[in-house]
C-alpha cells in the first residue's frame, strides 16, 4: 500500500509549514529532494519530524514549491536536542514525544499501538496497551512522529478496538467540597454495553497521572468504595437520566462512611469532558 506523508517542524501541515514530504510503499520509505527527485529516504527522517497523511494530489502540489531538506546534521532538528530536554525538564511545553508504531497491517492512520517518550531524566518509552493505559512494555514496529492530539485521537482508536461499537459515557463525581460539573471531584467513564465477566460494567477513572485506569485497580481515591458505589447505578437508570444521576440514600451513607459526603454522579457530554482533560 502506497501512500505520502508530509513532515513538519511541531504541528500538523497546514496549520506548519511542508519540510518534507515522503512516499511510503511498505518498508520502503522515499523523500522528495527538490535537487535529486524521489531518493531512498533516512528513517530519522520520519522519526523526528510530525507526520501528517495527505493525498497524491496535495504530494504534488506541495513537491513542485517546497525548499531544500532540513538537514540532519543540524541537531536543531532532532526533538531530543538539549534545548529540548532541558525545556521539559523545566516544565515548559510537552515532557513527551509522541509517536505511532506502525507495523505489518498497521500503517501511519491505523497504527499498532501510540508512545509516548519521556524526554526528561531517562529515557522511557510507554505504550498504549489494550487495557487501555500506559504502560512500559516493548513494542515491535516502526515509531513515527506525531503530535499530542492525534496521540489522544489513538486512545479512541484502540478503546473501539477493545470494546467494538460500545458507546464511551463520561460522568463528573461532584460533592459538597466540589459540587461544579467543571471542576469535579472525580472524572469517570463507562463503556455502555460492555460487562465483566461478573456482569458489571467497565468504569475506568481519569487519574492523578493523567491516565485512564480502570475502577479498582490502582488509586489513592478509596476505589473499592467507588466501584461499590458505581456498581449499584444499573444502565437502565442511566439511559433515562438527564444531567444529575443521584444515588440511592443508602449508597449515599456508605460513601460518606468510606469517601467524601453527599456524591452525585453526572453525565458529561463529550465536549465538557475535553476542555477537563486539557
Amino acid at each position: 500500500m502506497r501512500y505520502h506523508v508530509v513532515l513538519t517542524a511541531h504541528a500538523h501541515y497546514p496549520e506548519a509549514g511542508p519540510r518534507a514530504v515522503m512516499r511510503i510503499d511498505g518498508d520502503h520509505e522515499e523523500i522528495f529532494n527538490p535537487a535529486r527527485g524521489w531518493t531512498v529516504a533516512d528513517r530519522r527522517y520520519r522519526e523526528w519530524f510530525v507526520n501528517t497523511r495527505i493525498s497524491e494530489t496535495e504530494a504534488e502540489s506541495i513537491t513542485a514549491r517546497i525548499g531544500p531538506l532540513p538537514s540532519l546534521d543540524d541537531e536543531n532538528w532532532d526533538p531530543r536536542n538539549t534545548s529540548e530536554r532541558a525545556l521539559a525538564i523545566e516544565g515548559y511545553g510537552d515532557p513527551y514525544l509522541h509517536f505511532a508504531v506502525e507495523a505489518e497491517g498497521h500503517p501511519f492512520d491505523y497504527p499498532l499501538t501510540a508512545v509516548h517518550e519521556q524526554l526528561a531524566g531517562e529515557r522511557l518509552r510507554l505504550s498504549y496497551t489494550k487495557d487501555l493505559s500506559w504502560k512500559v512494555v516493548p513494542v515491535e514496529g516502526r515509531l513515527v512522529r506525531i503530535t499530542g492530539e492525534d496521540s489522544k485521537r489513538f486512545e479512541q482508536v484502540q478503546a473501539r478496538r477493545v470494546f467494538g461499537d460500545a458507546e464511551i459515557r463520561h460522568f463528573a463525581v461532584v460533592n459538597h467540597l466540589r459540587p461544579d460539573p467543571r471542576d469535579p471531584y472525580l472524572l469517570l467513564r463507562e463503556f455502555a454495553d460492555v460487562v465483566d465477566r461478573y456482569g458489571l460494567h467497565l468504569y475506568e477513572l481519569y487519574d492523578e497521572n493523567r491516565q485512564w485506569v480502570r475502577v479498582g485497580h490502582q488509586s489513592r481515591l478509596g476505589m473499592p468504595v467507588l466501584e461499590h458505589l458505581l456498581t449499584s447505578l444499573d444502565a437502565s437508570s442511566r439511559r433515562g437520566a438527564r444531567g444529575v444521576l443521584r444515588l440511592p440514600r443508602r449508597r449515599r451513607e456508605s460513601v460518606a462512611r468510606g469517601a467524601r459526603p453527599g456524591g452525585e454522579v453526572r453525565l458529561h457530554h463529550r465536549k465538557n469532558v475535553r476542555d477537563l482533560l486539557a
